[in-house]
């Protein structure tokens, strides 16, 4: 954990010296790494300078190191394409086709602690019925959706992802289980919403009922998520999903007001461990609004935690997971993101490691074009 932003040390002396202005200009920055910052100009700018006190210095190649901050994802990827920035994390799938074909770059890529997924609403009377939150999550076309919306990311049957370790022990190998498959040993998709619906007291025809799909975007890729789940659930269960595409801000008011039925998001581990993401639906954690609470798994995962047998800790990890996904289908994921780096070709030994920062120390330029 001591890679985790939480736990960098800083010194006593200098933050109580100050405490209000630490960190806020540049000369308020504690650090004691490669590069040390000069520059800081407020939402445009941080330029950082090699550090010659730096213990290690003799290993450190890049003399600068200058940091753009643009705000709109559309201007980030474009400064990337016509050469005003090196080195770009990029998510937007359309971008990452664009970068590709271009042949200009090279990409990076991991297999990021990250699962996109969708949550379920049970405070909607439709979705406060398990049978029907199970037919939702098996009729979902994963493959389809890693296919054509994610570019290329693997279809999520289960909800930690590849990367999350125990003791070195991948939870995934380990577990061996895709709790979401296991779904069909109830019956196939179809089946458990006439189940649910039946158990609902709702007689209508499945192509009378309207599902509000809620995305926290209005962009392109967006726009092909939802017309991806309307198109999938009007095949697959004959209901209509309307999507509705909204700013980030408004998004959350609505799932924490509980104005939505499905609603997309994603999470990524902010520790290799498989804790933190069975901890957000903990009936004391607030974080996923889906109105889900469960003693029972509230006490498997403080069992997990707690516990010094990694043989214990994943034999009880699978059961929150199972009871997330197959026995209550609380939530529906959906793929595994992969982490996206774009760099000019001239950009060299950059890493990129799996938790933290961006590592620059080993990096340099070579054949830069000239402009």
């Amino acid at each position: 954990m001591t890679y985790y932003k939480a736990m960098f040390p800083q010194r006593k002396d200098i933050v109580e010296k100050d405490p209000e202005k630490i960190g806020s200009k540049v000369n308020n920055i504690i650090y004691n790494g490669p590069f040390k910052a000069t520059k800081w100009v407020h939402n445009n700018e941080i330029l950082l300078e090699k550090n010659d006190q730096y213990w290690d210095k003799d290993k450190v190649n890049l003399q600068k190191v200058s940091f753009k901050i643009i705000k709109e994802t559309i201007s980030q990827n474009l400064s990337l394409f016509n050469g005003s920035v090196d080195v770009l994390g990029v998510n937007d799938d359309n971008w990452i086709k664009k970068l590709r074909d271009s042949k200009k770059f090279d990409e990076l890529n991991l297999n990021i602690p990250t699962t996109q997924f969708s949550i379920l609403n049970e405070k909607s009377k439709l979705f406060s019925n398990a049978n029907v939150r199970k037919a939702f999550s098996l009729a979902l076309d994963r493959e389809g959706l890693a296919k054509t919306v994610y570019a290329g990311d693997d279809p999520a049957y289960a909800w930690i992802p590849k990367s999350i370790t125990i003791e070195d022990k991948s939870f995934r190998e380990a577990s061996k289980e895709e709790p979401v498959k296991d779904i069909a040993k109830e019956g196939d998709a179809k089946a458990l919403l006439a189940k649910g619906l039946k158990e609902l007291g709702i007689k209508e025809d499945p192509s009378k009922l309207n599902v509000n799909f809620l995305c926290g975007g209005t962009d392109q890729g967006n726009k092909e998520l939802g017309d991806f789940f309307q198109e999938n659930y009007k095949k697959s269960l004959g209901i209509n999903v309307q999507p509705q595409l909204v700013e980030w801000p408004v998004f959350l008011d609505n799932i924490y007001a509980g104005r939505y039925d499905i609603a997309t998001m994603f999470w990524t581990s902010e520790y290799n461990d498989p804790s933190n993401m069975f901890d957000i639906y903990k009936s004391d954690a607030y974080i996923m609004p889906t109105f889900w609470k469960n003693k029972e798994y509230d006490q498997i995962v403080k069992k997990a935690k707690i516990s010094i047998d990694s043989n214990e800790r994943i034999k009880n990890y699978k059961k929150a997971e199972k009871m997330l996904l197959t026995d209550q289908a609380v939530i529906m994921p959906m793929v595994y993101r992969k982490g996206r780096t774009f760099t000019n070709k001239c950009v060299k030994n950059l890493m990129t490691p799996l938790f933290g920062s961006m590592e620059l120390k080993y990096a340099y330029i070579q054949g830069r074009a000239k402009k």
